[in-house]
């Protein structure tokens, strides 16, 4: 049975709120508090870049309740006997898909996303104003009755970032297959969506930058010991071109600006027992290292220099 996009957009849409809605009800919530801590954790323990807004596909697809079910399954088994036999097909096709990230390509006419992990080659049915050529796309195929389609909850890069992604996640494969000695890389995938997640949050960070400063992007570091963390809190939240950007997990990240805030000058990452300054270029660098050591002098003390690379901060 084939099946129009625009009639399938419309199900998977549908469908995929009607679990997320389900999952949010009250009867899941300790669930749901659980999972945030997970997440959390798992964020925490890989050294990943926290995104709230990637936590909600995470919980329907990634986590699992004491039954071993995720939540599309768990929607399955509670509300099957309201659903047609459609609805419960699409449902689990769309349960057992897993994140990666593609090429962008066309064949005959076709559009063809290559797996750039597994090289695995799929032939998708597309809407007429389907994404550029010039992007990769982190998202999830559903097999249906035949044809394959892209879900809706998929996320664009830059292809100018594919080979630092690349290796990237070839170390932490071969990492992880060091311990699972028989995992194949679609095992892998489907264990570590929130590695991917990461990707699309740093390079999106970075070329928010890049088009800022219109220059390749590198960072400018400079790292130093913490002598007196109080003292130096204390100083940044009064310093006039200094401000506290946000909090997360107990490090601090501060945006310090050129004088009369006409630009930024760098932003500070303030650790219990390191501080790092963070520009984009040498120059500001400079600037920057001038600014903190006459504000926080004997409260810190510097230890090194470094320039971080695409695939250094990947």
């Amino acid at each position: 049975m084939s099946m129009l996009i625009n009639e399938f957009k419309v199900l998977e849409n549908q469908l995929v709120n009607d679990v997320l809605y389900f999952a949010l009800g009250p009867q899941y919530s300790d669930h749901v508090d659980r999972a945030k801590d997970l997440y959390e954790k798992i964020l925490k323990e890989s050294s990943y870049f926290y995104d709230e807004k990637n936590f909600a596909s995470w919980l329907l697809w990634d986590y699992k309740l004491e039954n071993g079910n995720n939540f599309f399954q768990e929607y399955i088994k509670i509300k099957g006997n309201k659903l047609t036999r459609e609805e419960i097909k699409i449902i689990e096709e769309i349960s057992n898909t897993y994140l990666s990230i593609y090429e962008n390509t066309l064949a005959d006419g076709h559009r063809k996303l290559i797996d750039i992990f597994s090289k695995k080659e799929i032939i998708v049915k597309e809407e007429k104003e389907m994404r550029s050529l010039k992007d990769l796309i982190i998202g999830r195929i559903v097999n249906y009755h035949g044809e394959n389609y892209m879900l809706d909850d998929y996320l664009t890069l830059n292809q100018r970032f594919q080979n630092g992604v690349e290796k990237t996640f070839r170390e932490k494969f071969e990492d992880y297959r060091n311990k699972n000695k028989f995992c194949t890389i679609e095992e892998f995938l489907k264990d570590n969506s929130i590695l991917l997640y990461s990707f699309a949050h740093i390079i999106e960070d970075i070329s928010k930058k890049q088009m800022e400063s219109d220059v390749e992007y590198n960072v400018f570091q400079s790292n130093y010991v913490v002598l007196d963390y109080k003292g130096i809190y204390d100083s940044l939240m009064k310093a006039p071109d200094i401000e506290l950007d946000y909090e997360d997990r107990g490090i601090l990240y501060f945006i310090m600006y050129k004088k009369d805030r006409e630009r930024v000058l760098s932003e500070i990452v303030l650790l219990k027992n390191k501080l790092e300054l963070e520009c984009i270029s040498s120059r500001d660098n400079e600037d920057a290292k001038r600014v903190i050591e006459r504000l926080l002098n004997n409260l810190i003390k510097h230890v090194s220099d470094e320039i971080l690379t695409m695939d250094d901060i990947l």
